[in-house]
């Protein structure tokens, strides 16, 4: 029996109203501004309303202004191996490791001061009035008084490590990263040191550390190892792909990205038991979660693109970036930055929710 043509019409344009319901009811993604940066741009820090980018191509930085999506400056006195940047908002610190110094600048760009910590400083961190600046050759984090802008003590390390900070507690701790390091005879149970106490265990290459609901977790990049700290041991308990690219907590779970697989792992934090795979179209290389907790970002190299996932690990949208993305970070409650070191641009995108 055919169907009448009016009754036809009527399902079509039921079909196309559930389509524009279904699409609109979508997050829309859409592009803010994008700025060049510099190539070799593998580092940038937030503070309040700037982003700010180092490139080392251009031995420069940038100062991003979030809010009116502008460049406010783009500056480089005195810089020639530009590492790490932070910054209060009044002055700029970057670590230059052929100077030796980190070199402190006003918001203009002016030269203020510079200080010198050798060997080759590199990652650096603003605490409470201080500077931390680690070493890439020897296993130093220097304190740089910011009121004297003077080293007044020096932290030592068993190896060189980038990977360090204050847990919520306000105690400082250091990853030992290079504990392991593929085709050294090198080899140490050294994990994690947090204050006065250390932790060991067979973790190869410690670099990630989340302190989520659930108690302190560390990865180890190499082999995927997952150990939670106790008080006064680490426990060993899953592993995911090797070559983890980042860790992170996101709807009651622990989630865990490598460049070894196209594929997240998503586990329960109790008991710390996977219990789902999330496939990417490339390799992920970075994570972030929105300030507001509703979305995942996934930054993911090959396909050089962002891909947001929900509560439910639903792809919601799958935005493209330019090439060779390094860094996702999110930017007030529905806005996000991407950072590109080939193409040297840091792009800011938004969630349109209605």
């Amino acid at each position: 029996m055919s169907i009448p043509n009016n009754e036809k019409l009527v399902r079509f344009i039921l079909f196309c109203v559930i389509i524009v319901l279904t699409t609109s009811a979508l997050p829309q993604v859409v592009e803010l501004a994008s700025f060049h940066v510099g190539r070799e741009a593998y580092t940038c820090f937030q503070t309040g309303r700037y982003t700010m980018v180092v490139s080392r191509e251009l031995r420069s930085v940038s100062i991003i202004d979030q809010q009116s999506l502008k460049l406010k400056k783009t500056f480089g006195l005195g810089l020639v191996t530009p590492v790490d940047v932070a910054s209060d908002g009044h002055r700029v610190y970057v670590s230059d490791a052929a100077r030796n110094a980190v070199i402190v600048y006003d918001m203009e760009g002016n030269v203020l001061a510079s200080v010198r910590v050798n060997p080759s400083p590199s990652a650096i961190l603003l605490n409470k009035g201080k500077l931390y600046v680690s070493s890439s050759k020897v296993g130093y984090i220097w304190v740089i008084d910011l009121k004297r802008l003077k080293v007044e003590r020096r932290i030592e390390t068993e190896y060189p490590t980038p990977f360090f900070g204050f847990l919520n507690s306000g105690e400082f701790y250091y990853l030992n990263y290079k504990n392991y390091v593929p085709g050294l005879s090198r080899e140490s149970n050294l994990v994690l040191q947090i204050g006065d106490r250390i932790y060991r265990g067979k973790i190869a290459g410690p670099r990630f550390l989340v302190e989520s609901n659930y108690g302190i977790l560390v990865v180890g990049f190499y082999d995927g190892k997952i150990g939670r700290v106790g008080t006064t041991v680490l426990s060993i308990e899953n592993s995911v792909a090797p070559y983890v690219s980042d860790v992170v907590e996101f709807a009651g779970a622990i989630v865990a990205s490598s460049l070894s697989s196209k594929k997240l792992s998503v586990l329960e934090p109790i008991l710390m038991r996977q219990y789902m795979y999330v496939q990417t179209a490339g390799k992920p290389v970075d994570m972030a979660v929105s300030k507001d907790g509703k979305y995942l970002f996934v930054l993911t190299q090959n396909a050089d693109a962002v891909e947001i996932y929900d509560s439910h690990f639903r792809k919601l949208w799958n935005v493209s970036v330019g090439r060779y993305p390094i860094r996702v970070m999110p930017i007030g409650k529905n806005r996000f930055g991407v950072l590109c070191a080939d193409s040297g641009t840091f792009t800011i995108f938004e969630i349109e929710e209605d």
